[in-house]
């Protein structure tokens, strides 16, 4: 649930993105390897996958000349 006052709108965004990755590198990670440099690996990838999407979906939309609605 997002309620927030002016005061703290940007911390809170911030913590709700952040819950959001967590979330999602918790899902990936299932029932895969506890061992340090997996989940490490895990939580990088788990957090660069969302923004590289983002932006290679506008690097196509570019090239290709399509408008997203």
């Amino acid at each position: 649930m997002i309620a927030f006052t002016d005061d703290d709108t940007a911390p809170g965004w911030l913590q709700e993105g952040l819950r959001a990755l967590l979330g999602f590198a918790f899902k990936r990670r299932g029932v895969a390897s506890l061992a340090p440099a997996h989940v490490a690996e895990m939580l990088v990838t788990s957090f660069a996958i969302p923004y590289l999407a983002v932006y290679w979906r506008f690097v196509g939309a570019w090239r290709f000349r399509v408008l997203f609605i």
